[in-house]
């Protein structure tokens, strides 16, 4: 199903995945418009991120559910593409980098429903966001 990256309208999740863990991702994860949410430990109150990914990783078509535990977490130059987050949480993406030299890229995807922050820049390098549709945050 095409979705146009502008808009959380129309994402649709073909599959559900439940992590117990968090899922490292090092190159291109594609999720291929599979919902993932947490459980287990991703579901208490020092919650780890459900994706943490390696300097250059790709994270894309992915549908993040509720409970996001504490979304994604770049250790450096990342790109999420096409992602949605159904419930933000308190970040949605939170971004580590230790370079000056760090980009870190969103394009496409949305947060509908984020009633906190969704992009949190705790470390060094540089935010572009293009076409992401974000509405509630503060």
């Amino acid at each position: 199903m095409a979705t146009d990256a502008r808009s959380t309208a129309g994402t649709v999740a073909v599959a559900e995945t439940r992590l117990t863990g968090t899922q490292q991702v090092s190159g291109v994860f594609d999720g291929g418009q599979a919902r993932f949410t947490g459980a287990g430990a991703l579901d208490g109150p020092d919650r780890a991120p459900l994706f943490e990914l390696a300097d250059g990783a790709v994270l894309k078509n992915v549908i993040i559910g509720a409970p996001a535990a504490d979304g994604v977490h770049c250790l450096g130059s990342c790109t999420l593409e096409n992602v949605f987050w159904e419930d933000a949480g308190d970040d949605a993406a939170t971004f580590l980098g230790a370079s000056e030299a760090a980009t870190y890229v969103v394009r496409g995807g949305g947060a509908p429903e984020a009633a906190d922050r969704v992009f949190r820049v705790r470390g060094a390098g540089t935010l572009t966001v293009r076409d992401f549709e974000v509405s509630g945050s503060r």
